[in-house]
């Protein structure tokens, strides 16, 4: 079963989707280039410009694609680091950002996490077990 589920997700014609498979299911060292044109093509030309829901959606998107900080522009992360530095609201935007923000490897996220997690607030399930992104 797990083999024939590699397999299929090897196959998709989703450039992202192949790119995580190869990484985090196989442990092999993929090129990312394919997952971001994949994603860039479905993204408005400005999309970090914008503000609000439609941004944190659009940095999930990265995030969920496989993408990590180092792959993309600083410029797209400056609206959410501030964000996240400034006006946390402990709502589910902030947190959809923050989760975002920690599986992209955005430098200070993990720092951010960690301010948050003891005031009981945070309740998403995502990890950021050996990532280091201090």
């Amino acid at each position: 079963m797990y083999n024939d589920t590699v397999t299929w997700l090897l196959n998709t014609r989703n450039a992202a989707v192949q790119y995580r498979a190869k990484t985090e299911l196989l442990g092999l060292a993929a090129e990312p280039t394919e997952a971001l044109m994949w994603i860039e093509k479905k993204l408005p030309a400005d999309w970090y410009k914008i503000k609000g829901l439609w941004y944190v959606y659009y940095i999930n998107a990265l995030a969920e694609c496989g993408l990590n900080q180092s792959m993309l522009p600083s410029e797209w992360f400056e609206a959410a680091v501030e964000k996240i530095r400034t006006s946390f609201d402990f709502g589910c935007e902030a947190f959809m950002l923050l989760q975002a923000m920690v599986v992209a490897k955005i430098p200070k996220s993990r720092k951010y996490l960690i301010c948050y997690v003891p005031t009981g607030c945070l309740t998403v399930g995502f990890s950021v077990k050996d990532e280091e992104t201090s």
